[in-house]
């Protein structure tokens, strides 16, 4: 029996394998350069959220763009936001280095005046007790009895007609300041009683309408302490009692708290003061606070130097 011959079969096999590698290898190779024209697509990261849960922009210097709750006033209306001029650009630091800015500060200062405590003299005499210790300063000995029965000009409250009829603060002491149901007065009443006291030793000035800082400058820095009406402790001024004024028949509010006190010094952030009220003695109220304070009372003082 005749052997087939194998040979053009298996050449007939080895070629077709041959094919098919040459196939795949080809399409593998088409599907690379493919691939590598694709870009690669990032996802843009959203925008970071505020603790507001606010999607925020990111400005340049990595400043957020929040917006601010819109400002009120007392009544709770909206206030328009305040705008402000661009800052001009700081000049680049020197070859030297960077130099820290000067910071202006109030230099410390403050007068040695003699305390005297209206508790246990007089309930709501802060007015005259504050003018008795500008005049120990001044050497004067003065009694409180003698100021109050010889110097200080007193008015009270009557009702007439259902309504209620008195001074103006800038008139008469209003009431008895040994009583504690008495008001007060105001800068022109002890700028009187300290001339009718001093005579033509001492020059007695109404200061109302100074600013803190020119009563420092212009007579504390220069010796002369300055009496001042603020607060009690420095709390908020609120409306009191309410009278017809004598004189004119116009309406008063009386600003419930008001207060009398003698400016003797300042440092960088706070004024000092002898402090009649509750034996409060040499203390000091933040600036901004005192200010506020003195403009609610309308910004009154009375300078006490020597011609």
């Amino acid at each position: 029996m005749k052997k087939r011959n194998r040979r053009p079969l298996l050449l007939c096999l080895f070629s077709l394998v041959l094919f098919c590698t040459i196939s795949v290898l080809s399409r593998d190779a088409v599907h690379r350069t493919q691939d590598d024209q694709i870009p690669v697509v990032i996802p843009r990261a959203e925008a970071p959220v505020s603790s507001l849960g606010e999607k925020t922009a990111v400005l340049p210097g990595g400043k957020s763009g929040v917006q601010p709750a819109q400002a009120r006033d007392a009544s709770g209306l909206v206030r328009e936001p305040e705008t402000k001029e661009p800052e001009a650009e700081a000049p680049p630091p020197s070859e030297a280095g960077r130099e820290e800015p000067e910071r202006i500060t109030a230099e410390a200062f403050q007068l040695q005046v003699p305390y005297i405590s209206q508790e246990g003299l007089l309930p709501t005499g802060c007015e005259t007790v504050s003018a008795l210790m500008v005049l120990r300063y001044y050497g004067y000995s003065t009694t409180v009895a003698e100021f109050v029965e010889k110097n200080l000009e007193k008015g009270f409250l009557y009702e007439k007609k259902g309504d209620l009829y008195g001074p103006h603060p800038s008139e008469a002491f209003i009431g008895s300041p040994y009583s504690e149901h008495a008001y007060g007065c105001f800068a022109p009443v002890i700028v009187r009683a300290l001339e009718k006291e001093v005579g033509t030793r001492l020059r007695v000035t109404d200061g109302t309408g100074l600013t803190l800082e020119e009563l420092m400058e212009g007579y504390v820095r220069e010796g002369k302490p300055v009496l001042i009406w603020a607060s009690m402790n420095m709390c908020e001024v609120k409306d009191g009692n309410e009278w017809r004024i004598e004189s004119t028949g116009e309406n008063f509010v009386w600003p419930a708290g008001e207060h009398c006190l003698v400016l003797i010094g300042e440092d960088a952030d706070r004024y000092w003061f002898n402090d009649p009220y509750q034996s409060n003695g040499v203390i000091s109220y933040k600036k901004n606070l005192v200010r506020s304070r003195f403009q609610a009372l309308g910004a009154q003082s009375v300078i006490v130097e020597e011609r």
